[in-house]
């Protein structure tokens, strides 16, 4: 039987509409070590949306709500195949994202900042799949 994971990564803009980038140390295949979009990890009692919601309130300290379903891409992994969903999200209480928490086996985040779309295109090319989902969603034809 094949082991599934499910991730999902979120877009989060500020008024001036640029991009929530973190800084991860996670060290696992399809996701980059480096800036690009805040990922998680979806619990077995969850849903997507409500891992989005608790990882704005335990990781960046805003409450989140999910906007826009944006796109969704496997990758075969050597142990497991990773599901990952992408979706823009709007803050809506915290005001402005910080680094609050990385806990034990999910993402870790060192630091986060606002970016463009010129940001996730190296993270892409580097093997990212949020990053490449992402300028996906922007331009069909956008290759590595």
């Amino acid at each position: 039987m094949e082991f599934y994971k499910y991730a999902v990564a979120y877009i989060v803009r500020n008024p001036e509409k640029k991009l929530l980038l973190v800084n991860s140390q996670d060290h696992e295949e399809g996701f980059l070590d480096g800036w690009g979009l805040p990922v998680e990890y979806v619990g077995d009692d969850e849903t997507e949306h409500q891992a989005i919601a608790r990882s704005g309130k335990q990781r960046l300290g805003v409450e989140l709500k999910v906007a826009n379903f944006i796109g969704r891409d496997r990758m075969k992994k050597e142990d497991c195949t990773l599901e990952l969903g992408v979706f823009e999200v709007k803050i809506l209480a915290g005001g402005k994202p910080t680094i609050l928490e990385s806990g034990a086996g999910s993402f870790q985040y060192l630091e986060c900042r606002w970016g463009t779309t010129e940001d996730f295109k190296e993270s892409a090319r580097n093997g990212d799949l949020a990053s490449k989902l992402y300028l996906q969603s922007l331009w069909r034809d956008w290759e590595i």
